[in-house]
């Protein structure tokens, strides 16, 4: 991983092995330091910190995550999955530019490995593939889904462990029940309410549309992440 060099990826410096002050062996890896924090922490701030991510804002922080990730899985030599994509591992450097982070749970991909299975899940609850929890080991299409849980989730503010969601009832389809003529009422209050009002009730529906298309239930289903990246980038 230190041999990797992208704008919106963690540069890791180097790793550590120690032993923690219970006696355990400890293992970790050192990234650069990010002075801005993660992208969950200015979307969802603590007590009495205002929130300022503007429309325009969120909209270049995703494209950043999707650059990495296409990178990863399409332009490196070997296709390289972070497995545990999401908000509080996507970091912010000191041009406020996203970087992708916490590879503690990458998987460099083989051929073998892409038919393989496995019973082991990586990765956060609710931002994981389904497919994952029937034995399917990770790759590239179920990292396209964590990517478009993480865009729904930075536009609509709703987490996707949320106490309303259900089965029946996720985030994917509260944002396709709303779609079309209630969107206002799924975005996130802070870009309804923005002063400048930078963004356009089409431009919301189509980054939302971007985020449905793409997590859906079938893996053979869900494009390559360098057309997301560029449908993004051309809404900038």
């Amino acid at each position: 991983m230190r041999h990797i060099h992208h704008w919106n990826l963690v540069k890791v410096i180097t790793t550590c092995s120690s032993i923690d002050h219970a006696g355990n062996e400890f293992k970790a890896l050192e990234f650069k330091y990010m002075p801005n924090g993660s992208l969950e922490k200015w979307l969802r701030p603590c007590l009495h910190q205002p929130r300022m991510l503007n429309w325009n804002q969120r909209l270049d922080r995703v494209t950043d995550v999707a650059n990495a990730i296409h990178y990863m899985h399409r332009l490196y030599h070997t296709p390289i999955v972070p497995c545990n994509l999401k908000l509080s591992n996507d970091l912010l450097d000191e041009d406020f530019c996203a970087r992708v982070s916490d590879f503690g749970l990458v998987k460099i991909l083989s051929p073998l490995e892409v038919i393989s299975a496995s019973l082991e899940i990586r990765g956060t609850i609710g931002c994981v593939a389904p497919e994952y929890s029937q034995g399917s080991k990770p790759s590239i299409r179920g990292n396209v889904y964590s990517y478009r849980i993480l865009l729904l989730e930075t536009f609509t503010d709703k987490r996707p462990t949320y106490g309303a969601f259900t089965d029946s009832n996720s985030i994917q389809s509260y944002v396709k029940q709303a779609l079309t003529d209630q969107v206002e009422q799924i975005a996130d209050l802070i870009l309804v309410l923005a002063s400048d009002n930078s963004h356009s009730h089409s431009s919301l529906i189509s980054v939302l549309q971007i985020g449905l298309a793409f997590s859906t239930e079938s893996p053979g289903e869900r494009p390559d992440m360098g057309g997301v990246f560029w449908e993004l980038h051309a809404m900038q």
